[in-house]
């Protein structure tokens, strides 16, 4: 397993992350990812939104969803871990419905 992945930025600029494996400083062990950075996210995005989606209808007035992501040494993926402790990025996204029911003494 690869120590870093290496991923291709918008601008043509790459960004090296380290992996679950670890590597100490050595940079020049590295897996060239086959996807940029954003196609990495895309199933992330695409995951969170779906569980957003899925409170919303259960007409929740407010939740907070949280985990990490880790690069993959072996192909180059972002993965949801369970850690945060040992992720590369820790993500919170936090909704709060509009349209909450005024209860006593709020206006």
């Amino acid at each position: 397993m690869a120590p870093y992945v290496e991923y291709e930025l918008e601008n043509g600029g790459t960004v090296r992350i380290q992996t679950n494996a670890g590597g100490g400083d050595d940079q020049r062990l590295e897996l060239q990812s086959v996807q940029s950075l954003e196609d990495a996210l895309a199933g992330v995005q695409q995951t969170a939104g779906q569980m957003i989606r899925t409170f919303k209808e259960m007409n929740i007035d407010e939740m907070e969803l949280s985990f990490g992501l880790i690069a993959n040494g072996d192909d180059g993926s972002l993965q949801v871990c369970r850690k945060c402790s040992e992720s590369n990025f820790e993500v919170k996204l936090r909704w709060r419905s509009s349209h909450r029911i005024a209860g006593p003494g709020i206006m």
